[in-house]
Formats: structure tokens, sequence, C-alpha cells
């Protein structure tokens, strides 16, 4: 079906926050966010793509809101990245930038996410959080709908019973529960180092069972709905978004895995030299191009 929009569908997008602080509207279905802070170069080049692989599999109507570190981004990245500097330069209407306090760039990502500044300043109720160490799979089944009636959606994990997800690359989330979350639950002690992620899913499972004994129902997400976010044990269909290298799998599931969700391999792009695939592999040629297999290895990372 056509997708229909609503008259002042061109106002909204035409609504940036280029250069200020974006304010939250009921007018947005949701929002993708990241946080653009400080990072390796080898990190970093992956923005470009990273944006484009958001904005091609998220809804049309929802924007992305990068908060950024501007001075870093200034300084350090947009010399280097022709492409992120056009996207930024022709005012993108998906694409919202929201300049982070000075006081809150000095803060690591996981504390940042803990901040009451930050979720207060999402333009949306529902948030996809997206990072460079995963990628949307353009080839899921899965879509954006199936998440939205949780608070909190995350790739499958060990923890809690399998209920929740680990949200360390990508999660959904509602903007007002992470606010009533930080308001109750204001991080002390060893949350304030803990990751996000925990923090939140950890006092969203103790709301869910005061909502039972009050017969509400659940908002965090079951097993079955963190398999179809993030899950990677059927490689009939891919998931919704793969976290990870994933380093546990042998190398005839990852590439399988690879086959389904072939974006992967733009975040990780491990297969960049002609010696390491086709017809005529050779070994040793490959082994020299491959960061990770030197002998001395960069102290920046690989």
């Amino acid at each position: 079906q056509p997708l229909l929009l609503s008259p002042d569908y061109g106002q909204l997008l035409v609504a940036r926050a280029h250069g200020r602080n974006a304010t939250f509207s009921t007018k947005y279905d949701g929002v993708a966010i990241t946080v653009m802070l400080r990072a390796p170069k080898w990190f970093h080049r992956r923005y470009t793509v990273m944006l484009h692989n958001a904005l091609a599999n998220i809804p049309p109507t929802w924007p992305i809101q990068i908060f950024s570190n501007e001075e870093w981004l200034q300084k350090d990245v947009l010399p280097l990245h022709p492409g992120l500097q056009n996207l930024r330069s022709q005012e993108h209407p998906r694409l919202i930038w929201t300049p982070m306090p000075t006081q809150l760039t000095k803060k690591k990502p996981k504390e940042i996410m803990k901040s009451n500044w930050l979720w207060e300043h999402v333009v949306a109720e529902n948030v996809l959080v997206f990072g460079g160490n995963g990628a949307f799979c353009g080839n899921s089944k899965s879509k954006t709908r199936d998440f939205l009636e949780y608070d909190y959606v995350g790739a499958p994990w060990g923890r809690h019973h399998g209920l929740g997800g680990d949200g360390s690359s990508h999660s959904f989330r509602h903007r007002s529960s992470m606010i009533r979350i930080l308001n109750k639950h204001p991080p002390s002690g060893a949350e304030l180092d803990s990751m996000d992620y925990m923090y939140f899913v950890k006092y969203l499972l103790q709301e869910e069972k005061e909502k039972e004994m009050e017969g509400r129902t659940s908002k965090v997400a079951d097993v079955a709905t963190t398999h179809a976010f993030g899950g990677i044990s059927d490689f009939d269909s891919a998931p919704y978004v793969v976290s990870g290298t994933q380093a546990s799998l042998n190398w005839t599931a990852r590439e399988t895995l690879l086959s389904v969700c072939p974006e992967l391999k733009i975040i990780f792009p491990s297969l960049h030299e002609p010696s390491c695939f086709g017809a005529h592999p050779n070994g040793e040629k490959c082994k020299a191009t491959i960061c990770a297999l030197q002998d001395t290895l960069p102290s920046s990372g690989c």
C-alpha cells in the first residue's frame, strides 16, 4: 500500500535541529538515535555508512537524531569524511543534529545514555538506539512496528532468563520509560559505571513484577521478541539487527549469516583484499593484509 503522508509531514521534516537543541514532538512516529562522542579513526570511519544503513531500514517517516560532540566532530571527524560533511551541509531532511553540552561530552557513552538531558531531548516516543558495532538487516522479516508495544527490546542474552535483551549495539526503547526510570531510580553507586541497558532493564523488570501484581501487561521484551530483534539461530532469514562480529560462530555459520545480512560486511569490512576471497584465495597474502593477524598490533587498535 502507498505511504500516506499527513499534510504537515513536509513541515515536520523541515523542522531540523542543526546547531540547536531539538525538542520533543508528537508529530514524529519515532526516531533512531546515535551518539557521536569520541572514537578512534578506525571506528568513526563507519559513521557515513552507519547513517545510510539506518536511513535505508527504519520507517521513512522516522528521522535520525545524532547527539554529537561538535568540537571533536568538526576538528577530527569531518575533515576525513566528505560524505558525512555532505550529509550535514545539505541539511538532509531526515537527519537531526543535536549538539551535546560541553560537560556531557566529557562523560562516557554509558553515562550519557543514563542522562536525563539526552532522553529529554530525544524528539519522539518510539526510539531505536543504534551504533557502529552492528547493522540493520534489510532482508529481515521483522519490521520496526513489531517492537513498538515494548518499553525495551534488545538482542538475545543470558541475563534475566533472556528477558529484555542486550543493548550494547542496537535496541528499541520508549522515551517516556527511560525518563521514568531515571527519575524514580537515579543512578548511584555501581550503577553509575554500569552499562545503561543493564541499568534500565533491571528497573523495567522490577516494574514488570509490580505491574503483574496489579494485573497489568509486561512491556519488557520476551525471549521470542529478542530473537526476532537480534537472534542469529535461524539463518533462513535475517534478524532485524545483527550486533557485533559474532566471533562465537564458526566459519560456515558466519558465512550463512552474512549471506542474509550482507550489511554487516560494510560495518566490519574484513574482505577488503582480493586474495582473501574468490575462486583462488591466497592464505598468506590475505593474512598479510589483516591488521589483527600482524605480529605487532598498532596501539590504536585495528
